[in-house]
């Protein structure tokens, strides 16, 4: 292949009277080597490139997007990573195909602190490296294990998720619990990876925005074949099962919603009209002295306790409350009425 020359410009526009504004973003330019070819494509784009066999993709930003190049095995110091169109201190999240594996380096000439990625990296703030790559050696893994399938355990009388709508792709059931980004993961389910949800009767499932039971959330009470319509899919962090009644009496009153944290953020427990002391608050997953705001429906009330089996101070809401600062209630409740 003919080398085509590269050139690292930055753009200056000088207005009609002369005066000289402000220098553009020097971009990452297109061209093609022997070694590696880069380019340019806008930011966040909804398909990145998919990963090739035998190349390292370098990307400017996380989540793999931004512009991208591809690089085989061997050593880049900057002046090599120059020439490829890779800027000092600009690399972001990388592929790293199987069999594979690349040592980056803080500074030129394979010195300062160096890690190295034998798989996918979506964001190198995770470890300290965001725009901070200024040499690397790109080399094949010797005898590399073959990836293990992660456990996925499926049991058609629990909520499960599925990767892809319509209930097609990996699957996992989960049982009632609490589960993070981590504990997910340990079943095999992948951040932002998920778009329908089987929910037998009885079961409930919130749908958590961000790791830890933070962010936007959802209440799915029976399956949903496709997330897009609720504007969730591939956009799962956490999830909450609980065991629910069959459902509530056409004459009862709506439910209260409770929230572990101010403007009706965290976990997120629906409860009837009843009383519950902590116990029963504790069966349905609300920790003791965990509530910070909760919704209550138009002809409801609440009365919120500060101690267990209705004792202590008390607080009666008729309406939402964002954050039970205001109340002084905030982290304080132990037993709660609904009527």
């Amino acid at each position: 292949m003919q080398k085509t020359k590269f050139f690292l410009s930055i753009p200056v526009i000088t207005s009609l009277i002369g005066c000289v504004v402000e220098p553009q973003a020097v971009a990452w330019e297109y061209y093609e080597q022997q070694n590696a070819q880069y380019t340019t494509q806008s930011s966040y784009q909804a398909s990145p490139p998919k990963p090739k066999r035998k190349r390292v993709t370098l990307f400017r930003h996380c989540d793999f997007q931004g512009n991208y190049a591809d690089l085989k095995r061997g050593k880049y110091n900057l002046a090599k990573l120059n020439r490829y169109g890779v800027l000092n201190d600009d690399v972001s999240s990388l592929y790293v195909p199987y069999g594979y594996q690349v040592t980056l380096y803080e500074h030129d000439n394979f010195q300062g602190r160096a890690i190295t990625l034998t798989g996918n990296d979506r964001c190198l703030v995770n470890n300290g490296f965001n725009d901070k790559v200024s040499s690397l050696i790109i080399s094949k893994v010797r005898h590399a294990p073959q990836p293990q399938q992660p456990y996925r355990p499926y049991d058609p009388n629990l909520v499960t998720a599925y990767q892809h709508c319509k209930f097609k792709g990996y699957r996992s059931s989960l049982r009632p619990g609490y589960y993070n980004l981590q504990q997910l993961r340990r079943l095999g389910i992948k951040n932002d990876d998920i778009s329908s949800f089987s929910v037998p009767r009885g079961y409930e499932v919130t749908l958590y925005e961000h790791d830890n039971f933070k962010g936007r959330s959802i209440t799915l009470q029976n399956s949903d074949k496709c997330l897009v319509n609720n504007g969730f899919n591939d956009k799962l962090s956490s999830i909450f099962v609980r065991k629910v009644s069959n459902s509530w009496p056409i004459t009862s009153k709506p439910p209260a919603t409770v929230y572990q944290h101010c403007n009706f953020d965290g976990y997120g427990v629906r409860l009837a009209p009843g009383h519950y002391n902590l116990r029963q608050l504790k069966g349905l997953g609300i920790r003791n002295d965990d509530l910070s705001s909760i919704r209550v429906p138009y002809g409801v009330s609440v009365t919120l306790y500060e101690h267990d089996n209705f004792r202590g101070r008390a607080w009666r809401l008729n309406s939402d409350t964002s954050c039970l600062v205001s109340r002084g209630a905030n982290d304080q409740v132990s037993s709660i009425v609904v009527e």
